[in-house]
């Protein structure tokens, strides 16, 4: 909004006679033609906090959620990649996998916390709204925090797995040889049994030393062991955080077109109402 405040200039103005002589002339007026120069005038940027949310806190912060929706979109293809790997593939094609799967944690996680930091700005989004546009503020921020809840989801899948996997790596790391070493000779080293579905060195954890009965193998579970596949869980749970957040985004994006368009600019992508044409005479 602008408001146009016009200023008068009051000029005196005093004429000094050149000499002694020409002291007691009258000074010579101005043409009557003449036309006076009109005063400047001063305009004051008023602020809405609204526009001022949008502009300081909400714009970057929408910007770093479409970064994520990118880097989150790399996930499934990489938990696709690293099943192959466990199957077909080799331990250096397995080890690739996973580094680019760490390296889309550090960006998630950076760009999560400054989201959060960006709307967490007391002044502009009041936890007590006196206004119509703090309360609009405040609606539209929660509505972004609402569709960075499966970003956050999509980063624990990530990184857990990726921890898991350097946890259980470390701890079977030259267990073979811990083995052999702990045997006294070579003629009494004793067999071991094929370990089961869920006892290999891709899970982290450390077995008892005595059985539980009050354990339940998973392989005794109906529809467990039919096609069972961690990797393929994780990475139908990203899609769907995938699909959620797009859901979410939705509906900030629906509050966002109408915050930007009663702050007076334009959403893009959109075209502005066309002016009628007046009939031809």
């Amino acid at each position: 909004m602008y408001l146009k405040i016009p200023v008068a200039f009051v000029l005196g103005i005093a004429l000094t006679a050149p000499n002694a002589s020409a002291a007691g002339a009258a000074p010579t007026p101005a043409p009557a033609t003449s036309v006076p120069t009109p005063p400047p005038e001063i305009y004051h940027v008023i602020s809405r906090p609204l526009c001022t949310a949008l502009r300081k806190r909400i714009g970057p912060a929408v910007g770093m959620i479409l970064q994520n929706d990118q880097t989150i979109k790399k996930g499934p293809p990489l938990f696709g990649d690293y099943n192959w790997a466990e199957g077909y593939g080799t331990d250096a094609s397995r080890n690739l996998t996973l580094m680019r799967m760490s390296n889309l944690v550090g960006p998630l996680a950076n760009n999560i916390i400054a989201i959060k930091n960006q709307l967490s700005d007391p002044e502009l989004f009041p936890t007590h709204p006196q206004t119509a546009d703090q309360q609009a503020a405040v609606d539209l921020k929660n509505k972004l925090l609402n569709a960075l809840g499966p970003q956050e989801t999509s980063l624990d899948i990530i990184n857990g797995f990726v921890e898991t996997q350097n946890l259980a790596d470390l701890q079977h790391r030259d267990e073979g040889l811990i083995k052999s070493m702990s045997q006294p000779d070579v003629n009494t080293i004793q067999g071991t049994a094929t370990p089961g579905p869920f006892q290999n060195k891709d899970q982290a954890g450390i077995n008892g030393a005595e059985p539980d009965p009050y354990f339940i193998d998973p392989a005794q579970v109906p529809g467990l062991t039919l096609g069972y596949n961690t990797t393929t869980r994780l990475r139908d749970a990203l899609q769907w955080t995938e699909k959620e957040t797009a859901t979410r985004e939705t509906t900030a994006a629906q509050a966002m077109t109408t915050a930007i368009r009663s702050c007076g600019g334009q959403v893009p992508g959109s075209e502005p109402a066309a002016t009628p044409t007046p009939p031809t005479p």
